[in-house]
């Protein structure tokens, strides 16, 4: 069943990740009333109705897409720790962060992304992770590479006087 999902299913996962970013995520940014930010465990770590509509919105897609596939969402996790159970079975489960970057997307700054993961017994097995301010979508699958806008992508160090982008989230660390 996986196999036969990652063979012919990745371009949907990509739509659906596009979609919840472009319904739930994109009208939100820099469009955020003062009631529709929240902390969660103090002023570093915030969350969303971005976050929350948006988790919602690919838990029922890419569930559908991949039925008997389990959901682990930041959001879900945050409310009820037990979700991670799922990790430990045997189904396929999607793990998502709706919005890293929190901090930036309430800020009104495009370095924030939508992460989703596909995971089986332990082992990720592909990823996607949409800039939707920057319109870029990375992919990876297990043994097939990885993709930035459909261009392969390679490790190791930058070519001399090539860009060099880094990004960190731990807010001592800004600027």
């Amino acid at each position: 069943m996986i196999d036969e999902f990652l063979a012919h299913g990745l371009p949907e996962v990509e739509e659906a990740v596009r979609k919840a970013a472009a319904v739930e995520i994109m009208p939100r940014f820099r469009q955020l009333a003062e009631h529709e930010v929240d902390q969660k465990s103090g002023p570093h770590d915030l969350v969303t109705v971005a976050d929350r509509k948006a988790e919602e919105h690919l838990t029922a897609s890419l569930t559908r897409l991949l039925p008997g596939s389990a959901v682990v969402g930041e959001e879900a996790v945050h409310a009820d720790p037990n979700v991670y159970a799922a990790l430990r079975g045997d189904a396929p489960v999607w793990i998502v962060d709706p919005v890293d970057g929190t901090r930036q997307f309430v800020g009104g700054e495009p370095g924030f992304c939508t992460l989703v993961a596909l995971a089986q017994r332990g082992e990720i097995l592909a990823s996607w992770t949409f800039a939707p301010a920057l319109e870029e979508m990375s992919t990876a699958v297990r043994g097939q590479g990885a993709y930035v806008n459909g261009r392969r992508i390679h490790s190791g160090s930058p070519e001399p006087g090539a860009e060099l982008r880094v990004a960190t989230a731990h807010p001592l660390y800004t600027s």
